[in-house]
């Protein structure tokens, strides 16, 4: 930006700069961020354009790493991931093409049964038909398909007395 800017403008940046320097924030997060700091909108407004037009703000590359670090860090699923991204701000569109490409790469089954696995263990004390039924209930609540759900929660339950 120019350095003819405001003094609200050169501050408004400096406070963007430093939410920057901790994690990536979506756009909308650091519309927020910037507002509830008391920042004008229009000021907000010129500060996150300014920021996209220079790279260090990208709803694109937010929405890769969030989604990326969910499924593989916390298991999550695709409807789970949507609601996720959605909750951040992020663009229907952008939201749908990255849980596209990156179940392309990663395999849903694996990350249920990695979750479920993880699950398991905090379920040991259960009886089967409880463990199974709780387990279950919570992989649909991370966001995996029933069917997905089935096939993974299936062989534990044949392989159980």
């Amino acid at each position: 930006m120019p350095a003819t800017l405001s003094a609200e403008c050169q501050t408004a940046i400096q406070a963007a700069l430093r939410l920057l320097s901790f994690r990536a924030w979506s756009g909308q997060e650091l519309v927020e961020r910037l507002r509830r700091r008391g920042f004008a909108a229009k000021v907000v407004a010129r500060v996150v354009q300014d920021l996209t037009r220079r790279g260090l703000m990208d709803d694109w590359a937010f929405a890769s790493e969030r989604a990326r670090t969910r499924v593989l860090n916390h298991h999550v699923g695709p409807r789970r991931l949507k609601e996720d991204l959605r909750h951040k701000g992020v663009a229907e569109e952008i939201t749908e093409a990255t849980i596209r490409e990156l179940f392309k790469e990663i395999d849903e089954e694996e990350v249920a049964r990695a979750g479920a696995a993880k699950r398991l263990q905090s379920l040991r004390h259960l009886s089967t038909p409880v463990a199974l039924r709780r387990l279950t209930a919570y992989l649909l609540r991370q966001g995996f398909s029933p069917e997905t759900v089935e096939r993974v929660v299936t062989p534990l339950v044949n392989r159980e007395p």
